[in-house]
């Protein structure tokens, strides 16, 4: 991810060749779409993305990073998503991507996905 502070309403994050500016308001956008994407989801952590997605509203970070609860605005192959992790054991992290598009000028979550993330063992 390549957000840079800009201000309290925006952020950047780079896309390919691309950097897009996010709103407070794309990213309510995106919260709103996300939510619709996750009550239609049969994914295992369903109820609890929900929850913590229903429970928390948009903020730009002091570090200008893009969030949504515990989602992170991100970039996966130069296509925006929001991504989200946390720990399932001591040694193991589950996430997932929820894919981003703009239409008609309003951001949409076209699909969420399981994330595949690689923890080293601890030596």
């Amino acid at each position: 991810m390549n957000s840079t502070p800009q201000d309290s309403d925006t952020t950047t994050v780079q896309v390919g060749d691309a950097t897009l500016v996010i709103s407070l308001s794309d990213l309510a956008d995106m919260r709103a779409s996300l939510i619709d994407q996750l009550k239609a989801s049969d994914l295992e952590d369903r109820s609890e993305l929900l929850l913590r997605t229903e429970g928390s509203a948009p903020v730009i970070g002091p570090d200008g990073s893009g969030h949504i609860g515990g989602w992170l605005l991100d970039t996966r192959g130069n296509k925006p998503v929001l991504s989200r992790r946390f720990a399932v054991s001591e040694h193991a992290v589950k996430g997932y991507l929820a894919f981003l598009e703009q239409r008609a000028g309003k951001w949409l979550v076209i699909e969420v996905v399981t994330e595949r993330i690689r923890v080293a063992p601890q030596r």
